[in-house]
């Protein structure tokens, strides 16, 4: 049994006996009978917990979990609870988890874009469990206003899309360190990500503009390259540098696509993609200038992404165009889109070397050819029985011209 014991100068403590039949005491100092009480009732627990090895109860692990760390440590000299395990921290926590991915160099630096701003906006010392969901609210905040900065711009905000994708990491990391039961619960939770596809990047790259692009390219290496990215949909340039020329089916105008971005998926190492009409001639003339006894079919395609975009880019200029968004990633989402227009969605989203979901929220595009294959081309079909007046179908035509 324990008791209180009130002292001369005010002070209280517990006084009681160890399970080695020790009279110990726990001074508490000045506070109120019911801190008192609540403090004896709760070691009389803990010697309980001890004679019998039980775990604590919830309230009894919460009471501990909340007791300051001066006065945890006086429970643990008196031999009453174990020591508290060491916080882990924010930065402890992405170390373990960066350490545990086995993703692709893309990825991983995507993930690193994402937690070098937990790092900042969290702190790379704060345990864990001071992280709230207020301090969560606050990172993804902090990202949308002013995610990256462009050197004497100032900070730009992210979009939209790039916001929901970083979000989508953080979750994922809270998630795992809920999983390995470092926290109970993740300060993330409930928090909306939002959509990581983003309508204002898209372009669609026109039969009208690519043979213009075509036109433009210095060699054939280069024709091909674009081609195969336009007319095939391949990643570029990840898929496009795997193509060796044993990967043609001359009789059956196919091609066999390694996908690195997916090989770990089941199913989705390998995909066989049509070789449609107007690739044909240039793999053609590919062929017949390719060097005897090649193996890579386009060499070109194993240089750096950067300088393929650098090169790209200004082949489009070349052409007389304006450089869109996502330069060679809209020459296969365009690809896409085309193929989606003409063939059953299983299909086309299969030669794509992805889900139909994916395709749809990431890859296809609108397009007014659809629109006006419903509306029509030319004015406004009218009844035999109407009868619009002049003046009447010329405001109509007035409004159509103004929009």
């Amino acid at each position: 049994m324990a008791s209180i014991c009130n002292e001369k100068n005010g002070n209280k403590r517990i006084a009681f006996v160890d399970l080695e039949g020790r009279h110990r005491s726990l001074r508490l100092g000045k506070c109120s009978a019911k801190v008192a009480e609540t403090t004896r009732t709760r070691i009389e627990q803990l010697l309980q917990d001890r004679k019998f090895g039980v775990p604590h109860s919830a309230a009894t692990a919460e009471w501990l979990t909340k007791l300051p760390a001066t006065l945890h440590e006086r429970l643990v000299k008196l031999g009453l609870v174990d020591g508290r395990a060491k916080a882990v921290t924010v930065g402890e926590l992405i170390e373990r988890f960066m350490q545990a991915q086995n993703v692709k160099p893309a990825t991983l630096a995507a993930y690193k874009q994402c937690t070098d701003s937990l790092l900042k906006e969290l702190g790379k010392d704060t345990p864990l469990d001071k992280v709230t969901p207020a301090a969560a609210d606050a990172w993804r905040s902090a990202i949308a206003k002013g995610g990256r900065v462009r050197e004497k711009k100032g900070p730009r905000s992210l979009s939209g899309a790039t916001v929901a994708k970083r979000t989508n990491i953080a979750k994922a990391i809270f998630n795992r360190a809920k999983r390995w039961k470092l926290i109970s619960s993740s300060p993330f939770e409930g928090m909306k990500s939002g959509s990581q596809s983003n309508p204002s990047r898209e372009h669609y790259v026109s039969q009208e503009d690519m043979q213009k692009i075509l036109d433009a390219c210095p060699d054939i290496q280069t024709r091909a390259f674009v081609a195969i990215a336009r007319y095939a949909g391949l990643r570029c340039n990840s898929e496009i540098s795997q193509l060796k020329w044993s990967d043609i089916n001359w009789e059956r105008k196919s091609l066999t696509v390694r996908s690195p971005k997916t090989e770990g998926k089941a199913g989705h190492a390998v995909r066989i993609v049509p070789i449609c009409e107007k690739l044909q001639p240039i793999l053609m003339d590919l062929f017949e200038q390719a060097e005897e006894g090649a193996v890579d079919m386009v060499p070109l395609a194993k240089l750096p992404a950067g300088r393929l975009y650098q090169r790209f880019g200004k082949i489009v200029e070349r052409a007389g165009l304006t450089r869109w968004p996502r330069l060679l990633q809209n020459l296969r989402s365009s690809c896409a889109t085309d193929w989606a227009s003409k063939y059953p969605v299983h299909e086309s989203s299969k030669w794509m070397g992805q889900s139909a979901t994916i395709a749809s929220k990431h890859y296809l595009q609108q397009r007014d050819l659809h629109f006006q294959s419903v509306t029509g081309i030319g004015p406004w079909v009218t009844s035999s029985s109407s009868n619009l007046n002049d003046s009447r179908a010329t405001n109509i035509g007035r409004a159509c011209t103004l929009r």
